[in-house]
């Protein structure tokens, strides 16, 4: 089962606080899955086409974002949301990263840290299946 990426963030985006930082024209690709991630060297469990989580509880130096979102779209993973706000900043997302993500059409959402990632999950997984 699938659902598009533009139509999930299109109806989930005022709840959950959901902004998208770049990527708008990868919106139309299709989520088969939502894996939280926080380990890039965990990217051989991606399939393709999943949504991809993370709280950046990994974020230890400036180019750790830039190489997970690289890692990311080698992975053929739909988009990220990056629950901002304990571990990563919004002034963390350079614009070396924006213009990655856009160059690529790889979805760039941010989350805030007050949004649970069990309701976000149940609650894509439910409209999945």
């Amino acid at each position: 089962m699938s659902i598009q990426l533009n139509q999930l963030f299109l109806e989930t985006a005022e709840f959950y606080e959901l902004k998208l930082l770049a990527g708008r024209n990868g919106l139309n690709r299709e989520l088969t899955w939502v894996q939280f991630c926080e380990d890039i060297a965990n990217a051989n469990f991606f399939r393709g086409n999943e949504l991809a989580i993370t709280t950046g509880l990994c974020f230890n130096e400036k180019s750790w974002l830039k190489n997970f979102i690289t890692e990311l779209i080698r992975c053929h993973s739909c988009g990220l949301i990056i629950n901002i706000g304990k571990y990563v900043h919004t002034d963390d997302i350079t614009q070396d990263i924006i213009q990655l993500c856009d160059n690529k059409n790889f979805p760039l959402f941010t989350m805030p840290w007050k949004i649970h990632l069990a309701d976000i999950t149940q609650d894509y997984y439910n409209r999945l299946f």
